[in-house]
């Protein structure tokens, strides 16, 4: 039963505990004041009733106290009291980068590789020194994001010497899901098992999806975020792989590829654009061949087809060119999110769709309109306001729209027809005035039309 200090308790008669700050299966930590010193520190408490528990700590302090670096906390002291050993460190402010992620949901690309390089650079000072140092469990909770906006590793409890050959608990050391499988039956220490669990670290900022969580099931970040770059999702992807010798091998190859990743996505940028170019450039020109004709107006028997034939063809080539794209990598148009054990699938809804079935629908409206008696096509001239319909035609006999302000230019002739069914009294007198571009007025003779019997 673990029994937490009082705050106003001292220890050693010098470190004066102000709260507990964090707690594991090793022990307590606490924050405490060095009463002498007048500073704050971090001070680690762990109940060793067996010599390889104090081996344990003894060790920790070992690795600790000989290293020298602004992303490791400094080791101020370490003492025994009762059947208890005491680690005092260096303070760090702040929060951790699971508080981070709980609260956030997940980190900003370029922040994510920010902080990945500075975990590198920390991880690769352990594990250049005489007798390289392997972490060993990397993960969240043990990566404090300082006021300043850097990263610090904390609590060295698992970390050891690469040519370290211990076994039993203190070799079981690290986190399901932050560690390859390799790492829990090595014999000796590996420095890819620090860069796999950073890569898994790299994975949760970018996706915000904790393996813990989710059974230690890691899907491509692209498959939970299409905008992350192909060109990272690979370098993560390297970084996790279960044979050891296709990780990175040092922090140096895993840390330039971070810094040069953007360089390298120069050429996957530019057939991006292209890509997405050509989607667009066909949506635009279906949409154009479809509005410009409406726009100068339209001959009726080509309402809806062969009007429609070119926008159809142009949006339907879009529509298709787009499938291709998202399909082309298995799955790439899945994202995927998790209930509970169970994976599901979620698809968009692409926008061109929409754009498909309201073409569809106006291709039905087209052809209903097609069919119908003149009462219907009346009603563009404007019917309810007692106008007289005139059809017109051009020298090939296509019956035209008439468009207010919309220009025609027939090779011969235009012709106007009244349906006599659609003369608003059994007789009535007509004569077309026209007026030409300088403002002449043309009149012509008044015909008289009835309807007859």
């Amino acid at each position: 039963m673990i029994i937490l200090k009082k705050p106003g308790e001292v220890l050693l008669q010098k470190y004066e505990i102000v709260k507990p700050i964090g707690q594991g299966a090793e022990g307590t930590v606490y924050l405490a004041r060095d009463m002498h010193l007048d500073r704050m520190a971090a001070v680690k408490e762990r109940i060793c009733k067996k010599e390889e528990g104090r081996k344990d700590q003894v060790q920790e302090v070992i690795l600790l106290k000989g290293l020298q670096h602004s992303g490791l906390p400094g080791v101020y002291d370490f003492f025994e009291e009762a059947d208890r050993k005491y680690l005092v460190m260096e303070y760090v402010e702040g929060v951790t980068l699971r508080d981070h992620l709980q609260k956030n949901g997940r980190v900003e690309v370029k922040q994510a590789i920010r902080w990945a390089v500075e975990l590198c650079d920390v991880l690769s000072y352990l594990h250049s020194r005489g007798q390289a140092v392997i972490y060993r469990d990397l993960k969240p909770e043990n990566i404090m994001i300082r006021p300043d906006g850097t990263v610090k590793l904390v609590d060295f409890g698992a970390a050891m010497q690469e040519t370290g050959t211990r076994h039993g608990q203190y070799w079981q050391a690290g986190t399901l899901g932050y560690c390859p499988g390799d790492q829990w039956k090595g014999a000796k220490g590996d420095k890819t098992w620090d860069i796999y669990a950073l890569c898994a670290v790299l994975h949760e900022m970018l996706t915000g999806k904790n393996p813990v969580e989710y059974g230690g099931i890691r899907l491509p970040v692209r498959k939970f975020d299409k905008s992350i770059p192909r060109q990272l999702e690979g370098i993560v992807e390297k970084g996790l792989c279960e044979e050891r010798e296709w990780r990175y091998q040092t922090m140096d190859e895993l840390k330039e590829a971070l810094l040069c990743y953007e360089q390298n996505r120069c050429g996957e940028r530019i057939l991006w654009y292209l890509k997405t170019g050509s989607v667009y450039g066909l949506f635009l020109a279906g949409a154009g061949a479809l509005l410009v004709p409406l726009h100068v107006g339209v001959a009726a028997n080509e309402i809806p087809f062969p009007f429609l034939y070119r926008p159809l063809f142009l949006i339907g080539a879009a529509i298709a060119l787009d499938l291709f794209l998202r399909r082309r990598k298995k799955g790439s148009t899945k994202s995927y999110r998790q209930e509970k054990s169970i994976w599901y699938t979620e698809k968009k809804f692409l926008g061109l769709y929409a754009i498909l079935l309201f073409l569809a629908g106006s291709v039905w409206e087209g052809t209903k309109n097609s069919s119908c008696s003149w009462q219907q096509e009346a009603a563009y001239a404007g019917e309810s306001e007692n106008r007289l319909w005139v059809e017109m035609r051009d020298d090939l006999g296509r019956k035209m729209l008439l468009k207010e302000g919309a220009v025609y230019t027939p090779d011969e002739c235009v012709r106007f027809e009244i349906p006599a069914i659609c003369l608003p009294e059994d007789e009535v007198s007509i004569q077309i005035v026209a007026e030409g571009k300088e403002g002449g007025v043309y009149v012509s003779r008044i015909f008289l039309i009835g309807k007859g019997g």
